[in-house]
């Protein structure tokens, strides 16, 4: 994710690719997916999101990339490649 933050101006700029983080899982900290997007900074700064009284964890993994609305999904590790196929890339 470093390296997409450093390199979002050129990529914008030369290609018109435009990311947006809008899930993130882990075992610490937890599972949070919101399709608007998160601050990729402040994530990597150890300062996460709030939970609202009224949500919930998904579920599953199916459930966590309905919320995030993903188009495309980068996975550091493949741990559900049983049930989804690799979730190097989702379309």
């Amino acid at each position: 994710m470093r390296l997409l933050i450093a390199k979002e101006a050129g990529l914008r700029r030369k290609y018109d690719i435009r990311w947006r983080l809008t899930g993130v899982a882990t075992r610490r900290v937890g599972w949070f997916a919101d399709a608007d997007g998160f601050n990729p900074i402040a994530l990597l700064n150890g300062h996460w999101p709030a939970r609202a009284a009224n949500s919930t964890q998904p579920k599953d993994v199916r459930e966590w990339l309905e919320r995030a609305k993903a188009a495309r999904v980068f996975s550091r590790l493949v741990r559900w490649r049983h049930k989804l196929g690799s979730l190097r890339w989702i379309i």
